[in-house]
C-alpha cells in the first residue's frame, strides 16, 4: 500500500514544506547518501534535508571548494543535489494526490491493480524504458484515472516530476479569465513534468465535430511536446481514435495513435481489447 500522507510540517519562508515520510518513502531518497548521510537514515520529519540545504549553500558560497563533514565523509553535491530533487518531487506527487478534486487516488498503487484494470500490462508498460505513450480507454467509471495515478504514483517514487490535468480544467487555466496561474507557466508546470497524466479527454464534446481551435490548438501542443521528448504521458479518454481524430485533428492523433499502447479498463467483466485499424496498424492485441 502507499504510505499514509500527512500534513506538512512547517519551514523557513522560501523552503518547500516536507512531510513526514514513513521508511519506505525516506529510504529511496537516502540510501547512498555521503553528507549527513547517518542522520538521514534516522531522521524521518526532513530536519536533517534542511540542515543538508544550509551546508550545500555554505559548500557553493566557497565556490564549491569541498571538505570533510564532521564524521559523515565528504561531501558529494551532486547526490545531495539528487537527494533534494527527488523529494522535491514527492512533495509534489504529495500535493497533487491530496488536492486532485475529482477523486482520492492515495491508495493507488500498481500492486493493487486488478486484472480488469490491466493490471499486468500497466504493469509491463510502466517498467519498459523504451514505452512513452499509455492511452487507458474504457468507460465512465471503470477506474481509468484511478489507474493513472498509480502509474504516476509509481514513477514519483523513482525520483520523477510527475503532473496531472483535466482537460477541462486545462483549458480553463490558460484563459485570461482562469483566476490563477499565467498561462504560459499553466503550460510550464505541465510541460516540464517528466510524466504526465491528461485526464478525460473530449470528455463532455460533441463527437461528431471538431473542438475550438483553441482546444484543439492547446491539446495537440501540450500532446506534441511529450510525443516529441523522451518522457512519459498517459491519457484517460472515453472515446476511441476516430473519435478524437474528429474533434482534435488528424494530424496529432495519428502520431499519438502510433506511438502509444492501448489499455481498456474493463468492470468484472472484461472483455479483450480489440483496436481500430486507426490504431496505427496494431495487431489485435496489444504488445507490451
Amino acid at each position: 500500500m502507499q504510505p499514509e500522507l500527512t500534513p506538512a510540517v512547517e519551514t523557513e519562508p522560501g523552503y518547500l514544506p516536507v512531510h513526514r515520510d514513513p521508511d519506505e518513502v525516506q529510504e529511496p531518497l537516502t540510501s547512498g547518501h555521503i553528507l549527513f548521510g547517518e542522520i538521514l537514515r534516522r531522521d524521518r520529519d526532513g530536519i536533517a534535508l534542511e540542515a543538508m540545504r544550509t551546508r550545500l549553500a555554505e559548500i557553493i558560497a566557497r565556490g564549491g571548494h569541498l571538505t570533510a563533514v564532521d564524521d559523515y565523509g565528504p561531501a558529494d553535491v551532486a547526490a545531495d543535489v539528487d537527494a533534494l530533487r527527488r523529494r522535491n518531487n514527492l512533495t509534489i506527487w504529495q500535493r497533487l494526490v491530496e488536492d486532485w478534486p475529482d477523486g482520492d487516488y492515495r491508495d493507488a498503487t500498481l500492486e493493487t491493480l486488478t486484472a480488469e484494470q490491466g493490471a499486468q500490462e500497466v504493469r509491463a508498460w510502466a517498467a519498459n524504458p523504451t514505452a512513452r505513450t499509455l492511452v487507458l480507454n474504457g468507460d465512465v467509471g471503470r477506474g481509468k484515472t484511478h489507474v493513472a495515478f498509480a502509474a504516476l504514483g509509481h514513477f514519483a517514487h523513482q525520483g520523477m516530476r510527475v503532473h496531472a490535468v483535466s482537460e477541462a480544467r486545462y483549458l480553463t487555466a490558460l484563459r485570461p479569465d482562469g483566476g490563477g496561474l499565467p498561462a504560459y507557466r499553466v503550460r510550464q508546470m505541465a510541460e516540464d513534468a517528466d510524466a504526465l497524466l491528461v485526464d478525460d479527454l473530449g470528455a463532455g464534446r460533441d463527437v461528431s465535430k471538431p473542438v475550438t481551435e483553441f482546444a484543439a490548438t492547446e491539446i495537440g501542443s501540450l500532446i506534441s511536446a511529450f510525443l516529441r521528448r523522451d518522457k512519459r504521458l498517459l491519457i484517460t479518454t472515453n472515446l476511441n481514435p476516430d473519435q478524437l481524430g474528429i474533434m482534435y485533428g488528424p494530424r496529432i492523433m495519428s502520431r499519438l495513435v502510433q506511438q502509444a499502447t492501448p489499455i481498456w479498463v474493463e468492470g468484472e467483466d472484461r472483455r479483450p481489447f480489440v483496436l481500430p485499424k486507426t490504431w496505427g496498424g496494431r495487431p489485435a492485441t496489444p504488445r507490451y
